[in-house]
């Protein structure tokens, strides 16, 4: 890995696409730990702009998701993949589509369970993918099931206030 921060892309299954996010403020980089300030792609009205956490040693990112009034709508909870090419230059965010939402109130959601088995059916991700998202879902509910939850995102509110 270089010591410069990586130019980041988004690679999802459905819809079937790969974005670069150019415009993303990578505001911290370590081996493990990628934290970025970035504003939505196409304009929303529950909100505008956000922060992420990608905790690469544990294959997803948590981001905090801010309202055009400047308020938390939640915290987006992504599973993913994340691998550098050329090296270190770039790292590819893979979506393995199941997330977690966490709202201010304590509320935690399951969702896109659906999208995931689609994707496996229609062979778009094979079952090692599916047995690492599924792994990888059971910790990040486990960790908010146990109340750790504000220590993950810790690094998070240190760095963006």
């Amino acid at each position: 890995m270089t010591k410069e921060p990586p130019i980041l892309y988004r690679k999802r299954f459905i819809p079937e696409e790969t974005v670069c996010l150019r415009s993303d403020v990578v505001l911290h980089f370590d081996d493990n730990l990628i934290i970025t300030s970035w504003n939505v792609l196409h304009p929303r009205n529950d909100f505008s702009r956000g922060y992420s956490c990608c905790f690469l040693d544990k294959g997803f990112r948590v981001s905090r998701l801010i309202k055009p009034d400047g308020e938390l709508l939640c915290w987006y909870c992504d599973i993913m993949d994340f691998v550098f090419g050329d090296e270190g230059k770039k790292l590819v965010m893979t979506d393995l589509l199941a997330d977690i939402v966490v709202y201010p109130d304590g509320r935690t959601r399951l969702l896109d369970l659906d999208e995931l088995a689609e994707a496996h059916a229609r062979g778009l991700i094979d079952s090692r993918a599916l047995e690492r998202c599924l792994v990888r879902v059971n910790s990040l509910l486990d960790t908010i099931y146990k109340n750790h939850f504000r220590e993950l995102i810790k690094p998070l509110e240190e760095i963006t206030g």
